[in-house]
């Protein structure tokens, strides 16, 4: 290999780890927010599994007020005992509704 196929070599990689590192910052600003954020907020607000139960008894849109004041993210998993299409990935900080007749009946995480 040549002193000019090692520099095209060299640039070549650059602009793969570039491509890497934006996938990634990318991939985790599609999260919702940055891994800082989501630490600061449960310590100020509490892990999701202790506020969690604060959302059962409380309606959907008072559940989904609550939950955007305190950064939360969340979704309606069930509505009216028909389960919902989701995605299956794992949120541990991501809010889990069941709702029945307007109403939050269980609040899990994940």
């Amino acid at each position: 290999m040549n002193i000019k196929q090692k520099k095209y070599f060299v640039v070549f990689l650059i602009i793969i780890l570039a491509i890497a590192g934006l996938s990634i910052w990318l991939m985790d600003r599609s999260n919702g927010s940055s891994n800082y954020i989501n630490k600061k907020i449960t310590v100020e607000l509490g892990s999701c599994e202790e506020v969690a139960p604060h959302y059962v008894g409380i309606s959907e849109s008072q559940a989904s007020d609550k939950a955007k004041k305190e950064n939360r993210s969340y979704r309606v998993v069930s509505r009216d005992g028909e389960g919902l299409p989701v995605n299956l990935d794992y949120g541990p900080g991501r809010l889990n509704f069941e709702v029945q007749k307007g109403v939050v009946t269980k609040a899990t995480c994940g």
